[in-house]
């Protein structure tokens, strides 16, 4: 196995897959999300607000963690040291008030919130957010651990103040931070029975397969939150009883809309909502094997990246896909103009490709592996890349297995020549960037192996103290990127929560999970 464990590799896979699981369903929809739950009037405080969730918890260990439905519950219970705003998605405080870094770059200094309690009435102090740290730093802590490897030392300077020594400066460490749950220092928790934590709501139950339930936290931090007296997450794995029991008014939210359900969610009465800005939630993307031939030749993958028909995507996944070719929106002030893009067919173009490649005639790619248990969305896309592929020469056919098969054989196993899969990553340009071509998903290329330089600026490029060096070197990346496309980036994807036309005060954000802090009902 090259690279990072194959073990690893799986759970970093099954977060990405898992933070946008939607269910298959037939018929189409073109419904408008609203973008936005702000209601009529002042909050409400009371009641109880129950939300679809297609699948159980994997885990309820905050630093342990691998799908969406598991941040269902943690970002409730928990408190993060550092938050991104859903709305302008800037950093905002949370258990860090403020925070600053040094002018070398070297230590990082977090000033903590004062009067803030866990659910068991303790105080929370600078000792358990170095516990924290400490815990999201352990290799079992594979959403954090790499992107830590800078910090040396975690100390608590006082009750208030924590400081990290970091080995090299580290410009994301911040943005890395935000990832970081806190909790009491309790070196030998069993979490998934007894998660505790200083966020909105306090743990209750875990039905596994069933329901989990929380219940507000009267001692919560910020004033007059959380207005719900108690969230219930139950599990329905099927998309159509969920939309059933929106529509009868057994939930008050569906956690994930599949794109054939829009129109009917919002003929009976319910709301969409989506990520302000329409920032995709995720990204479709094709892993290639870049250690397999003729895939190693990257005109092959650019002539396969060429002879996508995106704009035509968008016709079949209405409200849910954004064609694009590059990770990093076109908005952002880091966005490369320089890189190469093929958000345009160009048949063409992937027909000379593929003729300087040495095959005028085009050539048998064997399977493409789809999920089947992922959303209906992917294998319909997976239609539109096979029909696509074909006008440029590159014939395919479509293995649909499971999210477990998929991941043993692309990730642990490498045995596969090109993956439709997809990836969520933060809504940062590095982020963008490294969790495209980089982190697990990234390795399962192979790509590492031709492109060193690229691996070589990413993690350099972290290292930058002067942010418009820093800046050029995420261009540089992107060219990289771009030119290299051994990760193909289809298009975005935006997965759609529904709620009731009672429920307000949720605001979706751009990694799915559903933060019900200033969620209310009207009664």
């Amino acid at each position: 196995m090259r690279g990072i464990s194959a073990r690893r590799r799986l759970v970093c896979v099954t977060l990405a897959i898992g933070l946008a699981l939607t269910g298959c369903s037939s018929g189409g929809g073109t419904a408008s999300p609203s973008n936005g739950g702000s209601g009529p009037g002042k909050p409400v405080s009371g009641g109880e607000l129950v939300a679809a969730v297609n699948a159980d918890p994997t885990s309820l260990h905050p630093w342990q963690y691998s799908s969406v439905v598991d941040r269902h519950v943690l970002v409730n219970v928990y408190d993060r040291l550092i938050e991104r705003s859903p709305v302008d998605f800037t950093l905002k405080p949370s258990i860090a008030k403020t925070w600053s870094v040094s002018k070398d770059g070297l230590t990082a200094t977090l000033n903590l919130q004062d009067g803030v309690t866990f659910h068991d009435g303790s105080k929370l102090t600078s000792k358990d957010v170095v516990f924290s740290i400490e815990q999201a730093r352990d290799p079992a802590a594979s959403r954090t651990s790499a992107l830590l490897s800078a910090v040396e030392t975690v100390e608590a300077k006082d009750p208030l103040t924590v400081v990290l020594a970091l080995s090299k400066p580290d410009i994301e460490i911040f943005n890395t931070l935000e990832d970081v749950f806190v909790a009491p220092a309790r070196p030998k928790a069993d979490y998934n029975a007894e998660p505790i934590g200083s966020g909105p709501f306090k743990f209750v139950s875990w039905s596994p397969n069933n329901q989990v339930v929380l219940e507000k936290y009267d001692g919560y931090w910020r004033d007059a939150r959380p207005y719900l007296d108690k969230v219930t997450f139950k599990v329905i794995p099927d998309q159509s009883t969920a939309l059933l029991q929106l529509q009868s008014g057994q939930v008050d939210m569906m956690a994930e809309v599949s794109y054939a359900q829009t129109d009917q969610v919002t003929k009976g009465g319910a709301a969409l909502e989506v990520p302000r800005d329409k920032v995709p939630g995720g990204y479709y993307e094709i892993f290639v094997n870049t250690r397999e031939k003729p895939w190693s030749d990257k005109r092959v993958r650019q002539a396969l990246s060429y002879a996508i028909d995106r704009p035509g995507v968008k016709k079949v996944l209405p409200g849910i896909f954004t064609p694009t070719s590059n990770p990093v929106p076109s908005s952002r002030a880091d966005f490369s103009d320089a890189a190469a893009s093929y958000d345009e067919q160009n048949i063409a173009k992937a027909k000379q490709l593929l003729a300087d490649a040495g095959h005028p005639n085009g050539f048998d790619a064997g399977e493409m592996y789809v999920y089947s248990d992922a959303g209906s969305d992917y294998q319909v896309l997976a239609q539109v890349i096979q029909d696509s592929a074909a006008k440029a020469g590159i014939t395919m056919k479509i293995r649909t297995v499971d999210l477990a098969t998929w991941a043993d054989t692309v990730l642990a196993k490498e045995k596969y020549g090109i993956a439709l899969g997809g990836a969520v990553p933060k809504p940062t340009d590095y982020d963008y960037i490294a969790h495209t071509w980089g982190k697990a998903l990234g390795a399962a290329t192979g790509w590492q192996e031709q492109a060193p330089e690229f691996y070589r600026l990413l993690a350099s490029a972290r290292t930058q103290t002067d942010k418009a060096a820093y800046a050029a070197d995420l261009k540089e990346l992107q060219n990289l990127g771009m030119d290299g496309q051994a990760m193909i980036v289809v298009g975005g994807r935006t997965v759609p929560v529904a709620r009731s036309a009672n429920v307000h005060g949720f605001v979706a954000n751009s990694q799915n999970y559903l933060l019900l802090r200033d969620t209310w009902k009207q009664r």
